[in-house]
């Protein structure tokens, strides 16, 4: 992870360059004896996070997923092949592959530690990477802020391809730093081989390349006034020809169709819950001091790794399709390494002597405990109360298929709006399509409010229409339950609200689930400003 040490140019004094080092330490420093002791219990609290509770949490969709993609037929009609997840098949395939070498299977914890293991050897990463961009206090406060961010912990903990991106993004972007200080074919090389592993665990390090491309066509430019205005005009083109370019690109359409209301706000929002309004604010002021306190090219390669790819989001969210912060998590370690730079250099030049006052040193001081607190309070609710971040879909499935055994009843109904995680904690192997079926009493159904609006099933396939009830919620509800009763069936409807409210935007679902149903079980779990708690309906008593 070494990149190439700093020299002055021939022509050039090496005072000249002595004040935009950072931390008062010659450029491209290495760790002391103490700082390798210390990156060591910062690794280790990093595993310990990483591994705690990993086989608790309940999947949340998106792993469901995973399930779904790694058991699926993999070729063939309807395989998984013929997806889009083939586009980024790194997470789906080590999972198919730890299953066929018999060290996987329907569980969470076997299904998810490949990924904890990649998150726990990201935190010596970052700080291996990040000591020749902010200097080898910075990279261990990174490393440590990494170690205990709840969001990187989340996906650290979950059977999706992020992950992998944030490791990606860290190894490429210390070799395009290395590759821009001595211009080595083998630093670019790496650099693409990085990037490419982030783009096979999912699409979004794809905006890698944005900040790279955008670092190497303007790190020759002059610093000048007239520099600067033609680089706005060229912002300017990006953001109008940015929708006309994904309109180009293969993963999109698909991305379209499941997303709709553009909304910036949303993007802002969700900004600050994932990567945390304190981490934030200290990465935008060390990125706009960094002309003073970084050379040139590492102020402006950490700008167009954080800058470009929000800016990106950004003209998506207001424009095109309402997207979250997450797809910018190929940001994490530049906004990171800023972060615990910028935290890092106003402590020492407080401490330094620049500045007077025992309050103002007191407050620099403050600084990196202050990020390091932000994380620890979020890391223990993920651990707690949030469960990880998950709602307790397990729970759930368990205490239906207990209620369903202890009325007598020969199997279960469960209509959810959660009918992957379902799948998996009641029917694991669904989606081998097995002849006959393993689960013949176990029936999962997708609650949708289109069917329930309508009645009419497969109603965009015309040669597949089949009308199963009246329109109407009401009905939809009636159906269900002379279904369940006929083959002796458990009906329950498992709901979580903000999704419900996704597929009911009349809410006549909600109003039929609380006239003609009864609340029998509430598993509460609160994730920041959404609720994730499961509601369990069932039919009232005649």
């Amino acid at each position: 992870m070494d990149a190439i040490r700093y020299s002055p140019h021939p022509a050039m004094p090496a005072s000249a360059l002595s004040t935009r080092r950072p931390l008062n330490q010659p450029a491209g420093a290495g760790f002391t004896a103490g700082q390798w002791w210390l990156l060591a219990g910062i690794t280790l609290l990093g595993i310990g996070l990483r591994a705690a509770h990993l086989g608790t949490w309940s999947l949340w969709v998106d792993e469901a997923f995973t399930w779904r993609d790694a058991t699926m037929a993999f070729d063939g009609e309807g395989g998984f092949l013929k997806s889009d997840r083939a586009l980024y098949p790194l997470a789906f395939l080590t999972v198919r592959a730890l299953l066929q070498a018999g060290v996987g299977g329907p569980d969470e914890w076997l299904l998810r530690w490949p990924f904890a293991v990649v998150g726990a050897l990201t935190v010596p990463v970052m700080a291996l990477c990040g000591r020749r961009l902010v200097g080898p206090a910075a990279a261990l406060l990174a490393a440590a802020l990494l170690a205990l961010d709840p969001w990187h912990v989340f996906w650290s903990q979950n059977a999706r391809g992020y992950v992998w991106v944030v490791l990606a993004a860290a190894l490429a972007t210390n070799r395009v730093h290395a590759y821009a200080q001595q211009e080595r074919v083998r630093d670019l090389v790496a650099a693409v081989l990085a990037t490419a592993l982030g783009v096979l665990a999912h699409g979004t390090a794809w905006l890698l390349l944005v900040g790279f491309v955008g670092f190497l066509l303007t790190r020759f430019l002059p610093d000048r006034k007239v520099t600067r205005q033609r680089l706005l005009l060229a912002g300017l083109v990006f953001v109008v020809a940015l929708p006309w370019l994904l309109a180009e690109f293969p993963l999109f359409p698909g991305f379209q169709k499941s997303k709709s209301d553009p909304s910036l706000l949303h993007f802002v929002q969700t900004s600050g819950f994932y990567f945390r309004p304190a981490i934030l604010l200290t990465a935008v002021a060390a990125l706009a001091a960094s002309r003073r306190l970084l050379d040139r090219a590492r102020a402006l390669l950490l700008g167009c790794c954080t800058v470009l790819p929000f800016l990106s989001l950004a003209i998506v969210s207001a424009e095109l399709v309402k997207v979250t912060a997450r797809y910018a998590i190929c940001t994490l370690p530049a906004v990171t390494w800023l972060a615990a730079f910028g935290a890092v250099e106003l402590t020492r030049r407080s401490w330094s002597g620049r500045c007077s006052g025992w309050a103002v040193r007191l407050a620099a001081a403050v600084v990196p405990l202050l990020l390091l607190a932000g994380h620890v309070f979020g890391t223990v609710q993920y651990h707690g109360d949030q469960f990880g971040q998950r709602a307790r879909w397990r729970e759930a499935c368990e205490f239906v298929v207990a209620r369903g055994r202890a009325q007598g009843n020969q199997g279960v109904r469960v209509v959810t709006i959660n009918q992957s995680s379902a799948l998996f904690y009641l029917r694991p192997w669904h989606w081998r399509n097995d002849d006959p079926d393993p689960y013949p009493t176990t029936d999962v159904i997708a609650l949708s409010g289109s069917l329930a609006a309508t009645g009419i099933l497969n109603a965009d396939k015309p040669e597949l229409r089949q009308q199963l009830h009246e329109p109407g919620a009401v009905n939809h509800l009636a159906w269900h339950l002379r279904v369940a009763a006929a083959n002796r069936r458990h009906l329950s409807f498992l709901v979580t609200m903000p999704e419900l409210a996704e597929q009911d935007p009349d809410g006549s679902l909600r109003r039929a689930l609380t006239t003609r149903c009864e609340l029998v079980a509430h598993f509460p779990c609160w994730v920041g400003p959404k609720d994730e708690s499961i509601y369990v309906y069932e039919p009232k008593p005649d």
